[in-house]
């Protein structure tokens, strides 16, 4: 967790327009997690482009301001958060299976 934080200083040291993130809240505990989630907030709020990668559906719900869902490379869901676990859900997608749904012997 130290050094994904260490990671994400040193490139904003830099000052991009855009960051592309891909799970960066992976190994950090809640108060770390909630820490990075409000630097990008205001980063965001300051003009930067935030691309976050995630399997986090409620992470996207709370901070996300549009949600893209790939498939095979296309995109199948453009829209605000809401809007878009709405749209995914009713082409038959499902936003993440939880643990108690998968079939006995694979979790």
């Amino acid at each position: 967790g130290e050094k994904r934080r260490l990671n994400l200083a040193a490139v904003l040291s830099y000052a991009p327009p855009v960051l592309l993130l891909d799970e960066v809240l992976v190994g950090q505990d809640p108060a770390n997690a909630a820490f990075l989630l409000g630097q990008l907030t205001q980063l965001a709020a300051a003009g930067r482009a935030i691309v976050h990668v995630t399997h986090d559906p409620l992470t996207t719900l709370r901070y996300a301001d549009r949600l893209v869902f790939l498939d095979d490379g296309r995109v199948i869901v453009d829209d605000a958060p809401e809007a878009a676990f709405a749209r995914l859900e009713a082409t038959g997608y499902q936003p993440y299976l939880p643990l108690y749904d998968l079939p006995a012997g694979e979790g």
